[in-house]
């Protein structure tokens, strides 16, 4: 059988509907312009897995289902649905960018439709450094002096960026502070603003961050990476902050987990100014490639006025690949006293698993196949 050979007219009709519109399992809900969103991830296993109301629907029954009047599966019902959602698979081939409409016949009767809004263009587009620390076309972010005080607000810029569009939104990191910013329609293309409040600076207490931004749009795709980062010193005092040292960062602030290997990180913090008897905690807050938090931390009590190591495991780092973290140590004294150190940021630099085109693609239904060939 073939679409060829039904004898169904196959032009939609918008004078009535007698099933309700189809659903997109996993699509994005409240998108802008559209009733759903479909990004790339639910294409890449080679479909576009669909759910029909099964309501009067019975074994022998026709499928056919449409995108913008363009026939693109048929089926025919072969089993019971027992009260149970048709689901079907439309090949992401049939699938294109945009505003789509969505629709459905059973025999004769269809369906409402459902807009669609499918985005597979990834923002920021393909990285061609993907060793690099950050996604190599994503600038990063502009401050002038890279040393705060904290004294008065800051500005920071963010260029364009390929693939920009209305609705992405831009998270800027800064230190334990994360700023989102949605793109409005006039800013597509142009730099974005951003202010760090002097709480926002002070808050972060001394020491070394990373400024850094990751983009998401509104169908839920993210750039393969974060933005290339820009190192800045917060400095309340006239002493210049002492930041822990890190064994495998670079001065680009980045450790590559490809030259980690499966070795544990070793933070150091010099401790000649202190007395024996303090107890050190270190703080390890890790950001992963979502963002999404990994809070570590570990106690050692000073025994000789030399240099503390912490050990931090393998698998705390590897679970932040394409993230960050950001890490200080506490002092408290023999009365109980607190004191935050100086901090230290660092990039996690890895790769992430991504669905190769050669794995399998769902398996279609019994007398299912996608028109047109």
């Amino acid at each position: 059988m073939s679409p060829e050979t039904t004898d169904l007219p196959l032009t939609l009709s918008a004078d009535h509907y007698h099933r309700p519109a189809p659903e997109i399992p996993g699509a994005i809900a409240l998108i802008e312009d559209a009733q759903v969103g479909v990004n790339l991830a639910m294409l890449q296993t080679g479909a576009l897995q669909i759910a029909i109301d099964s309501q009067a629907v019975k074994p022998g029954d026709k499928l056919l289902v449409f995108i913008d009047e363009q026939l693109v599966l048929v089926s025919l019902v072969e089993r019971p649905c027992n009260g149970e959602p048709i689901v079907r698979n439309i090949p992401a081939k049939c699938v294109p960018d945009g505003i789509i409409s969505l629709s459905y016949r059973v025999n004769v009767e269809q369906s409402a439709p459902l807009k669609v809004l499918v985005k597979t263009e990834l923002p920021g587009g393909v990285d061609p450094k993907p060793e690099a620390p950050g996604h190599f076309l994503l600038t990063p972010p502009q401050l002038t002096p890279t040393t705060l005080d904290g004294g008065q607000a800051e500005t920071v810029r963010i260029a364009p960026y390929p693939g920009m569009r209305h609705n992405d939104v831009v998270m800027l990191k800064c230190g334990n502070w994360t700023l989102p910013h949605n793109v409005t329609a006039h800013e597509v293309g142009q730099p974005l603003t951003f202010t760090l409040s002097p709480e926002m600076v002070a808050s972060n207490g001394d020491g070394a961050i990373v400024l850094y931004y990751t983009i998401s749009d509104a169908v839920g795709n993210r750039a393969t990476d974060h933005s290339l980062g820009l190192a800045v010193m917060i400095q309340t005092g006239s002493a210049t902050p002492v930041a822990p040292t890190v064994s495998g960062v670079d001065q680009q602030n980045a450790l590559y987990l490809s030259q980690l290997g499966s070795q544990t990180v070793t933070v150091s913090l010099d401790t000649r100014a202190f007395t024996a008897g303090d107890r050190f905690t270190l703080v390890w807050s890790g950001v992963d490639r979502t963002g999404g938090i990994k809070l570590f931390t570990q106690e050692q009590i000073l025994e000789r006025q030399t240099t503390l190591e912490f050990s931090v495991a393998n698998n705390t780092i590897q679970e932040l690949a394409g993230g960050s973290a950001r890490l200080f140590f506490t002092r408290t004294d023999a009365k109980g006293g607190e004191q935050q150190l100086p901090s230290r940021e660092i990039l996690i630099v890895g790769n992430t698993r991504r669905v190769s085109a050669t794995e399998a693609s769902p398996q279609q239904a019994p007398g299912e196949f996608a028109a047109g060939g």
